[in-house]
């Protein structure tokens, strides 16, 4: 699955499965808007909300590249999140050195 995140140039950022880029347009499934919120430990937490919820289920849409302020990997955790959101198997935690 290739996840990246972008912003639109109305500020809106948004995080989703690339499923094909030209040179002019960016066509994107199941998009996800990406919200921060601060807990009350001061941290911020970033979670999601469907973007144009009224597409119904797995949409796909095309934006013009043109539209956009930036597009991004995204870093794993987000990934894994945004896997998770969406049924892409078992989602397994980063793999981490242990040591002792």
């Amino acid at each position: 699955m290739n996840v990246k995140a972008f912003k639109l140039i109305s500020g809106e950022e948004i995080v989703a499965e690339v499923v094909e880029q030209t040179e002019t347009t960016l066509k994107v499934k199941n998009p996800l808007a990406i919200m921060l919120t601060r807990a009350q430990t001061g941290d911020l937490n970033v979670g999601f909300v469907p973007f144009a919820p009224y597409l119904g289920n797995n949409p796909e849409i095309e934006f013009k590249l043109d539209n956009l302020q930036y597009l991004n990997e995204v870093d794993e955790q987000m990934e894994s999140q945004y896997n998770g959101i969406f049924g892409a198997g078992i989602v397994t935690p980063p793999k981490q050195l242990i040591t002792g």
